[in-house]
């Protein structure tokens, strides 16, 4: 497969994934989008057991799947980071090692992105714990361009499972935080992407992403009672005032704080 052939890259952040990852595979196997226009990348966090050599052995029947291993980091930010050095993709979709895509979802989350000439595509995500995620963001239908409208709240919610051109996210260096305890990775990431993007696009009309709640989210282990939760979340409200602090993005700021001081302060 050679890069130009690679319309999009999957990368997955995987630990310890137990069956949830052959979940993951059969949805990859199932796609419509052929086998020879993307690619998979897993990266294993170093898992103490034997996640690296079950996911040598699904390599093993699949071209377009690539694995590879690095030390523990202790969060999927890193993984992510590596996975995304490793693509060749036009786009990059991050998954969690224990989710689900829906059967049409890599050639229409492509197709769409590509057409819109988008840096980053919000996508129709489900989760099997809550029947109205994702939808707000979903309900004024499909949207080829909604920074110029400021429309910040239809990134939402600020997961990691969007399309992301991968050129942009290279050159303008944008990563997930890396560290052993790195909370709400995922917010800081989208809100450097929405600062820096040119065009955001919005697709509703395909579902694209099934997330399988669990307990083993590392989030979990955080809670507002803990004082660690709100030192974090001061340096999080600290991250968007200052990267939504630039000219054009005060209705993004306002947007954003107000949605972290209602969901989490509240």
């Amino acid at each position: 497969m050679t890069q130009s052939t690679v319309k999009i890259s999957v990368v997955i952040a995987a630990y310890r994934s137990g069956n949830g990852i052959d979940r993951v595979i059969e949805s990859l196997d199932a796609q419509t989008l052929p086998a020879s226009e993307f690619e998979v990348i897993v990266i294993d966090d170093g898992s103490p057991d034997d996640t690296f050599q079950r996911l040598q052995a699904l390599a093993a029947t699949r071209p377009y799947l690539t694995v590879d291993r690095i030390e523990n980091s202790g969060w999927p930010s890193r993984p992510r980071n590596v996975g995304t050095r490793l693509a060749r993709g036009e786009y990059v979709l991050f998954m969690d090692h224990d989710d689900s895509l829906y059967p049409d979802a890599l050639r229409r989350a492509y197709e769409y992105a590509h057409e819109a000439g988008a840096d980053l595509l919000n996508v129709k995500e489900s989760k099997t714990s809550d029947a109205w995620w994702c939808l707000p963001a979903m309900a004024d239908g499909n949207a080829p361009e909604i920074k110029a409208e400021a429309r910040i709240d239809r990134m939402l919610p600020m997961v990691p499972h969007k399309v992301y051109r991968r050129r942009f996210l290279l050159d303008n260096d944008i990563r997930f935080p890396e560290g052993r305890r790195m909370l709400w990775e995922d917010i800081y990431f989208n809100i450097e992407a929405y600062a820096k993007a040119e065009r955001i696009a919005v697709l509703a009309d395909t579902p694209v992403y099934l997330w399988h709640a669990s307990d083993s989210n590392n989030s979990a282990t955080y809670g507002p009672r803990e004082e660690e939760f709100w030192d974090r979340l001061d340096d999080l409200l600290g991250f968007i005032d200052r990267t939504l602090g630039g000219p054009g993005l005060e209705s993004a700021r306002r947007a954003a704080l107000l949605h972290q001081y209602r969901g989490r302060v509240l």
